[in-house]
């Protein structure tokens, strides 16, 4: 085969069993207020995630499997901070920003949801707002999803804003690997 096909092979054999080692990485996407947390919560089987009638995920929350409940503030310059093992609240988490050592970029959370064993689930803020900075943090996880829940609403079909962040954002990447959930059939 010669040197580079033979490079390329080892390369991608290692990358193939890194990927094994790593939990399952599920991101849940859609605009605001489409249910991501509450199906989230579903999946659990239990309130793991804030959800409530005001659009509550401001941050990326990732939540994997943990002796129990815990949060973990994770600040942008990589440092942690031990939250405790509260369901963090927006209202909680705008207090708290002020408190912190530094900006505050995601949320870790450990819950002991058999679910959870070798699964990681990623709860994203809505996408669509007009300053696009939900969505800049939102793409910054989809390159790592092994599959993409994408919510979206029965009583509001792709907005325009839905529209634009499939075309932009997810076009480009595997389809393959992107459900759509529709939410609020009933």
């Amino acid at each position: 085969l010669g040197a580079g096909p033979a490079d390329r092979l080892r390369d991608g054999l290692t990358q193939l069993r890194a990927r094994l080692r790593r939990d399952f990485n599920l991101v849940v996407i859609g605009e605001f207020k489409r249910g991501k947390s509450t199906l989230v919560n579903a999946l659990l089987g239990a309130r793991v995630v804030s959800a409530d009638v005001t659009p509550e995920t401001v941050f990326v929350q990732e939540i994997s499997v943990g002796p129990a409940r815990r949060v973990t503030a994770v600040l942008e310059d990589g440092g942690r901070v031990d939250l405790g093992a509260d369901v963090a609240t927006r209202e909680a988490l705008e207090g708290l920003e002020e408190r912190l050592p530094g900006p505050l970029a995601s949320l870790c959370i450990q819950d002991a949801s058999p679910f959870l064993d070798g699964v990681t689930i990623t709860d994203t803020p809505g996408t669509g707002d007009l300053m696009w900075r939900f969505d800049e943090r939102v793409q910054g996880y989809l390159p790592r999803a092994d599959a993409i829940l994408y919510v979206i609403s029965a009583l509001s079909p792709l907005s325009e804003s839905e529209r634009t962040f499939l075309t932009m954002t997810l076009r480009p990447m595997e389809l393959s690997k992107v459900v759509f959930v529709v939410n609020m059939v009933d």
